[in-house]
């Protein structure tokens, strides 16, 4: 697939990396919030984490990768 998603667990910033370019990102909590969402055209996106509270998240990478992370 491709994808790297770290550090995880992340305290301040999650990098998602991908052969593929990026085209959309979701973050959800686990109670299904989106918390954050954006259009990344880019194959490198850096998201800031760090006034989520401690807890495990979810990221949806174009619309089809998902990925749990957790934040410390």
């Amino acid at each position: 697939e491709g994808l790297q998603l770290y550090p995880n667990p992340a305290h301040d910033a999650i990098t998602i990396a991908a052969n593929e370019e990026l085209t959309s990102i979701t973050v959800t909590n686990l109670m299904g919030q989106t918390l954050y969402a954006t259009r990344a055209p880019t194959a490198r996106y850096a998201l800031d984490v760090s006034a989520y509270p401690p807890g495990v998240y979810i990221v949806k990478i174009n619309e089809y990768i998902t990925r749990r992370f957790v934040r410390w």
